[in-house]
């Protein structure tokens, strides 16, 4: 259930260990978080906002044999064992 790998105490919102479906549900029809490859498994998101603006930091893990795309998956680096995308509007 995704409510149970949610944290929020308002500055900061915090999902661990997501599946590729309880992504996409979060993700929703306003498509506020970036495309990720039906793949992933085990995606965090973490989403700090304050009065100044917010950043958002995505962690996914994917099979050893698989090779981004990096045209249609962009902004997404690779570190050791994950991939994280991460932006930040202040």
């Amino acid at each position: 259930m995704i409510c149970n790998k949610a944290d929020d105490d308002g500055i900061l919102l915090h999902f661990k260990n997501l599946t590729n479906t309880e992504y996409n549900l979060i993700n929703g029809e306003q498509k506020w978080l970036p495309a990720i490859p039906e793949e992933a498994s085990s995606v965090n998101i973490e989403y700090f906002r304050d009065l100044a603006g917010f950043s958002l930091t995505i962690q996914l893990t994917l099979p050893l044999d698989y090779q981004l795309d990096t045209v249609n998956f962009q902004n997404w680096k690779r570190e050791v064992e994950r991939y994280t995308y991460y932006t930040l509007n202040d």
